[in-house]
């Protein structure tokens, strides 16, 4: 069963103990996201990648350029650990991590997380390969990837037990929209998958495919 397939299934057993009220303002908030101009501003395919820094989860300051390291790189911004479909996408690329290093390529994800909670759910979810925080979700600013969760569901994961403050840091409310990019080793974006949809996710065997391509 491929990646969305399985998300398909989560959304729709999540869905199905939701309130009525509180699914409808989750769905109208979504739509209103897809509905901006947030992916069609964003980086794109043939741009650069811009040069920044991240935090490793022993909280020291890497460099993209060091994670790119001379090779293709594929990059995963997530929203964070606190989110069963980032978690089940972190998870799928762990199951072909390794098919990615054997075709000669790196693999991250980021998430605008704190150190703490990336180190937590990198071990929790058995990840192997480097998952780095983006505070302040100051790197995916950079790409035009972010925006601020509405109040109205702040409230709303509250209730279900979901301190978003808690994970990104006082007054933190920004999230990136779910992002897959693979960059050629000079940082040129050879592919992106992206969507205000946060239940849609690029599929592993399509960045596998890019990989071969390349």
């Amino acid at each position: 069963m491929g990646l969305q397939s399985r998300l398909d299934t989560l959304k729709k057993e999540f869905t199905a103990n939701v309130p009525d009220d509180a699914l409808a303002i989750m769905n109208q908030e979504t739509e209103k996201l897809i509905a901006s101009d947030i992916v069609a501003d964003a980086i794109k395919v043939g741009e650069k990648l811009p040069s920044g820094n991240l935090k490793d989860v022993n909280n020291e300051l890497v460099n993209i350029d060091q994670l790119i390291d001379g090779k293709p790189l594929v990059i995963s911004f997530y929203r964070g650990g606190w989110c069963p479909y980032c978690v089940l996408e972190l998870k799928g690329l762990e199951e072909v991590s390794s098919e990615i290093q054997a075709l000669g390529a790196n693999i991250i994800a980021m998430t605008p997380e704190s150190v703490a909670n990336v180190k937590e759910t990198k071990e929790k979810n058995g990840v192997t390969f480097g998952v780095y925080s983006d505070e302040g979700s100051h790197y995916a600013k950079e790409l035009g990837l972010v925006f601020t969760l509405p109040k109205v569901l702040q409230e709303i994961y509250l209730k279900f037990d979901i301190d978003v403050e808690k994970h990104n840091g006082e007054s933190k409310f920004e999230l990136p929209i779910p992002t897959t990019i693979i960059v050629k080793p000079n940082r040129e974006i050879v592919y992106l998958f992206a969507d205000g949809d946060y239940t849609k996710r690029s599929e592993p065997s399509a960045i596998l495919d890019v990989l071969k391509s390349l």
